[in-house]
């Protein structure tokens, strides 16, 4: 799940004892790619070396059809809050000087004012638009809806939006966490939005040149509650008829947690759809604690969910889950086990952030493992491989698992994964810093696969 978090407490995180590199199985698939980082499969990035603080957060990636990786997520030092970021790099994980110059772009409003970015999309004319949100400065309680376009060579986009951004109010405290794009080139911006701790699901339509598209929702965006707690659409997707499924945590407790599993569907123009669970949407429970963070559209209309279940020992007992559901959001009997399959790493904090499917049907799914709490900073990228029928694959890594440390690095947290053409796995997050002088920075793991995805 993903959270607006102090730059200092990041850096407090990175004070803990350095852990050791461990960089899975030596078996072809779920290895370390070794053309990639200099030898190591392994690439970590800070934005200003220079400034004595630095928090650079990774959150999404894409592959463009060259073979380079646009990585963006936000970036802070001693000179400025906080910008979007993005990074691009070369086939080879070094950085692109092509792009802004360096390799490395920045971009907000204003010397003071605060951008986290949480959501990239690449479009067809090489154009990237990031989500997230934005305040006119750290004191500034009310953020934004943010969406920023920017052109192949990393310049604002002018022909969106005012010089290239947007910023959309819903009300309240506004996020963007996920983006989709329609097959008529309309965004699609989904997050949440409501009073701290009370947030809904939020869901935005915007036209190509980034105004909003007041023909979907009401005025061209729309707000879904579940318990009354806090809900947050944190995985999108549109459906090949056009109607749009979206996935999230719902918080039950005052505080948040525990959460559940909270799917929604809409029409295309923003209604509830009155054909997926009930009124549009489903909410379920598992173990102590469950979230909803990823989502894959499968033939026929199933569709897979990765997150977590607590299953003992409460949220810091969390499992790797993945299930699959009927098209009417019923879960698939015949997946796993009742529906769903999970995976246990360390008897830690282990939860699903991404999840792709190969062309021969097996699951991939990424995240973050071995946290002794959630948002400690302490774990490590994980990854799993599954058959179609939801059966962990002892073809990959270590008995279906792979666990990978930085080197320097005290932990990381994977925020998102995407599939090469080759079939390599690339996995992007932050790293933390076994010393805070170093500074939270950008990482980036590419493993080996089965030839084009097998």
């Amino acid at each position: 799940m993903r959270y607006r978090i102090s730059t200092f407490i990041l850096l407090a995180a990175g004070s803990v004892a350095a852990a050791e590199a461990q960089t899975g199985a030596l078996a072809p698939a779920g290895t370390l790619d070794g053309s990639f980082g200099g030898g190591t499969g392994l690439v970590t990035t800070l934005f200003n070396p220079a400034s004595p603080i630095n928090t650079d957060y990774a959150f999404d990636l894409v592959v463009q059809p060259d073979g380079k990786l646009v990585v963006a997520g936000w970036a802070s030092d001693i000179s400025d809050p906080a910008d979007f970021a993005l990074a691009r790099y070369n086939p080879d994980g070094s950085l692109d000087h092509s792009f802004g110059g360096t390799g490395l772009v920045r971009a907000g409003f204003g010397s003071f004012s605060i951008e986290e970015g949480f959501a990239l999309l690449r479009e067809p004319n090489g154009k990237l638009v990031v989500g997230g949100w934005a305040a006119s400065s750290p004191l500034d309680p009310s953020v934004d809806f943010v969406l920023m376009r920017f052109l192949p060579n990393g310049l604002p986009d002018p022909a969106f939006g005012v010089g290239g951004k947007v910023k959309t109010n819903l009300g309240a405290d506004d996020w963007v966490l996920v983006l989709a794009r329609q097959a008529d080139g309309k965004l699609l911006a989904g997050g949440r939005s409501g009073p701290v701790g009370s947030h809904n699901f939020a869901l935005a339509r915007f036209l190509p040149n980034g105004a909003l598209d007041t023909t979907f929702g009401t005025a061209g965006k729309l707000t879904t509650d579940f318990a009354g707690r806090d809900d947050s659409i944190e995985a999108l997707a549109v459906l090949p008829d056009g109607r749009i499924l979206a996935a999230g945590p719902s918080g039950t407790g005052p505080t948040g947690g525990p959460f559940k599993m909270a799917l929604a569907r809409y029409t295309k123009q923003g209604k509830p759809d009155p054909t997926f669970g009930v009124a549009g949407k489903t909410l379920l429970s598992f173990g102590q604690s469950s979230a909803a963070t990823a989502l894959a559209l499968l033939a026929g209309g199933k569709f897979l969910v990765g997150g977590g279940i607590a299953v003992g020992g409460g949220a810091a007992n969390m499992d790797f889950a993945v299930l699959r559901f009927t098209a009417n959001g019923k879960l698939d009997p015949s997946f796993g086990t009742a529906g769903r399959v999970t995976t246990d790493f360390a008897q830690k904090f282990d939860g699903v952030d991404d999840l792709r499917v190969l062309a021969n049907g097996k699951i991939v799914v990424a995240g973050q493992i071995d946290e002794s709490h959630p948002g400690a900073g302490d774990g490590a990228f994980g990854l799993a491989r599954y058959t179609a029928n939801g059966q962990l694959d002892s073809t990959f890594g270590a008995a279906g698992r792979v666990r990978t440390r930085f080197p320097g690095s005290v932990g990381s947290s994977v925020e998102a994964m995407e599939i090469q053409a080759n079939g390599r796995i690339v996995v992007v997050g932050p790293v933390f810093p076994a010393f805070p002088s170093i500074g939270v920075s950008f990482g980036v793991a590419r493993y080996l696969n089965s030839p084009a995805g097998q």
